[in-house]
């Protein structure tokens, strides 16, 4: 069940994405006018992005590889102890943040599909049983880090002046969409089942599709299609992973640092429902309800393009509460 709910998530993240790009045209249109950002394609361009992209694979291979034949945990399928961290999320993190760098000055709705495709290869981790969600974690830190640390450096080695930060204002009155990827970490989420054995909810994984509609400069609307995992113990033995997929509507109030700023701040409130899969007592079919309290900086790279990070409160019925503190990264395209 799982993997279905799982499917029809990314089948609606592929079908939302042409759309709005469509929509988002004419803005970006206008961004190869208007944006400073945008680099020339210079044969220094082009050395600068190799010797970025180069450093942050190595870095990513090197990171990844020590901490696989340092730490030998247990997958959750038992095949093997190479379970820590995930090399298919470094490696998916990596060439996405890789390609993100290259490719968010010309639409942001690459980075939004490429944020998209390298979650969704951290969640079929989890849900084949490969990983453990905190193996996807640590692999998308490190893949993203380590891409990261390869464009600071590339750009100290090889001087291009053809780029440059974004000095526009923060875009807080235009219509955006949201691919966030999230870590989860329950407080408290333990309780004893009808079998007298401790159930404890583990680190999660989730990802968030989220489409903000402004009202005003300081308010907006909000409704999002969200997908999450978690480890799930119970009397110590590890269970099949906890997955639910839903949808969330809310409302939030932001607010630019100064008038000129491309820096932001958000406050966000979702509710909403879905559907969860349980291993707990067998393979059940749950009507689950959550309210997600959250908070974002949002930092503006172009007309077009923002990124940002977040942290927040969720709750969520399974039926038992569980709750949990959430940290994440999002990408945005602006319209």
């Amino acid at each position: 069940m799982s993997i279905k709910l799982f499917k029809s998530l990314l089948a609606a993240a592929i079908i939302l994405l042409p759309f709005c790009a469509s929509a988002a045209e004419t803005s970006v249109a206008a961004d190869s006018v208007m944006n400073s950002s945008r680099p020339a394609f210079t044969k220094r361009h082009v050395a600068r992005s190799a010797v970025s992209i180069g450093i942050g694979l190595g870095l990513n291979a090197g990171a990844t590889e020590l901490l696989k034949h340092n730490i030998n945990r247990l997958r959750p399928d038992g095949s093997d102890r190479n379970s820590f961290p995930s090399r298919h999320t470094s490696w998916a993190f990596t060439l996405s943040t890789a390609a993100s760098n290259e490719l968010y000055v010309y639409s942001p709705w690459w980075v939004s599909g490429l944020q998209t495709a390298a979650n969704a290869v951290g969640f079929q981790r989890v849900l084949s049983r490969r990983h453990h969600p905190s193996d996807v974690l640590t692999g998308a830190l490190t893949g993203t880090v380590s891409a990261e640390i390869g464009y600071i450096l590339g750009r100290l080695i090889i001087k291009d002046d053809s780029w440059h930060l974004y000095r526009g204002a923060a875009e807080i009155s235009s219509p955006s969409f949201d691919v966030t990827t999230d870590g989860i970490f329950p407080v408290g989420a333990a309780w004893t089942g009808s079998t007298g054995d401790k159930i404890e909810f583990h680190t999660g994984i989730g990802t968030t599709l989220r489409g903000i509609l402004p009202v005003n400069p300081r308010f907006f609307l909000s409704g999002s299609i969200f997908g999450r995992t978690f480890s799930v113990k119970q009397g110590g033995v590890e269970l099949k992973p906890f997955s639910v997929a839903g949808l969330n509507v809310g409302a939030g109030i932001r607010t630019s640092f100064t008038s000129t700023s491309p820096w932001s701040a958000e406050g966000m409130v979702e509710a909403g429902a879905g559907v969860a899969r349980s291993p707990i007592g067998g393979e059940n079919v749950l009507a689950s309800y959550n309210i997600n309290v959250s908070g974002n900086v949002v930092r503006q790279l172009s007309r077009n393009f923002a990124c940002g990070v977040s942290a927040g409160y969720m709750m969520m019925t399974v039926p038992h509460t569980v709750s949990a503190i959430t940290f994440g990264v999002f990408s945005r395209a602006v319209f």
